[in-house]
């Protein structure tokens, strides 16, 4: 009888520990398996009188980054060059599916008309009208000086007097446009580091030619 006992014991034992009890020394958990990201870092080197931004990245594989080229007041973009190759100038870089370390440049050159405008202060030399199919040389006993400033402000001496006015650039225009304002606009002829010629036509019709040499 009391081998009956026990063996009812032992059954109901083993049948609540088959619903209810864990085992005594559980398997070790499988680590998650970590997958290494592939990061690389791409460089942009920005040659004389001009600035990269960012000027590095660091990008995880099949990513793009984005960098944008700005260039000293006077100056513009020349061309880039990446992996031996010349592109176009152009103000905003992206490179992408980026697969490795990358390096490219920028380089920068004089804007050929803004250089001249904002680095020289210019005498007037000449100042002609056309007229009978001919340019003739007006006699100007109060010649001015002007000198244009990056922050978008001329200044002009004439007749012992010094004015100061607002001055813009219309490069979108062929030839392009010089605007003084509170005096005309100015289709630029000639503008280097030597002469400046601009010519404007009057309400008249009547066409005028300013030049200029640095003073």
């Amino acid at each position: 009888m009391k081998k009956f006992f026990f063996l009812l014991l032992v059954t109901i034992v083993l049948v609540a520990c088959s619903t209810g009890c864990g085992d005594i020394n559980p398997p070790e958990p499988t680590p998650p398996v970590v997958v290494e990201v592939q990061k690389f870092k791409i460089v942009g080197i920005a040659g004389p009188n001009g600035t990269i931004t960012p000027s590095s990245a660091i990008v995880e594989k099949g990513q793009s980054a984005t960098f944008t080229m700005k260039a000293d007041v006077g100056y513009e973009i020349e061309h880039l060059k990446d992996d031996g190759k010349i592109l176009p100038p152009i103000d905003t870089y992206t490179v992408r599916d980026i697969s490795g370390d990358d390096t490219f440049e920028v380089t920068f050159k004089k804007d050929s008309l803004l250089f001249p405008l904002l680095n020289i202060t210019w005498k007037q030399d000449g100042l002609f009208i056309f007229l009978n199919e001919q340019w003739i040389n007006l006699d100007n006993p109060y010649p001015e000086v002007v000198s244009f400033a990056s922050d978008g402000k001329y200044t002009q001496v004439w007749n012992g007097k010094t004015y100061t006015e607002k001055w813009s650039l219309d490069k979108s225009k062929s030839p392009a446009i010089l605007n003084r304002i509170g005096f005309t606009s100015f289709t630029i002829e000639v503008l280097n580091e030597k002469v400046m010629s601009i010519s404007y036509i009057n309400s008249q019709n009547i066409r005028y030619r300013y030049t200029y040499v640095p003073q």
